[in-house]
């Protein structure tokens, strides 16, 4: 907001005349989201580690095997075929789906592929896709500690990458 703790008084003093506010210290958890921050760095560091122990925990995935890829290489996640459909037991796929999306737009970018692939079959899932679900969940139970640290003191230059293989997606 401010480099100095005056501006940063400063605004808090005239938002305290139009506005009912209660200063609570520096950010530590917001949102399911673990601040912490080194002024002497000049780093911010945001994970969701206490988050994804409770989804792991929602779906009985505490206690597993850790796994380093958030998805099969080898595999393709393709439409259920009728005759899937009726064996599909009933899950909580669309909320798992859900949470996996909350954590990739808050701190983890690195499982975006794999989690934009999963919400494709949020009408018409299949064990294939639950499955597929559930292995993104393991790989972040596995990588829980890894965050996003924000450095104020480096310049970085802006770094963009595409991915031209649009094509290779058999259900569009």
């Amino acid at each position: 907001m401010s480099k100095t703790k005056k501006s940063i008084d400063e605004i808090c003093k005239q938002l305290k005349t139009n506005f009912d506010i209660k200063e609570l210290g520096e950010i530590k958890c917001c949102l399911g989201l673990q601040v912490k921050r080194d002024r002497s760095e000049k780093t911010i560091e945001i994970n969701q580690e206490a988050m994804i122990d409770r989804i792991a925990e929602r779906f009985k995935m505490d206690e597993t095997k850790p796994t380093y890829l958030p998805a099969d290489v080898n595999s393709r996640l393709i439409k259920t075929k009728s005759e899937d459909r009726e064996r599909t037991p009933k899950m909580p796929y669309r909320e798992l789906i859900g949470s996996l999306m909350y954590i990739v737009v808050c701190t983890r970018p690195d499982i975006s592929n794999a989690v934009g692939e999963v919400p494709k079959f949020c009408d018409d899932f299949n064990m294939e896709h639950w499955i597929a679900a559930l292995k993104i969940l393991k790989y972040l139970k596995t990588t829980k500690k890894l965050s996003l640290v924000f450095e104020g003191s480096i310049k970085q230059p802006m770094v963009a990458y595409a991915d031209a293989s649009w094509a290779s997606d058999r259900d569009s």
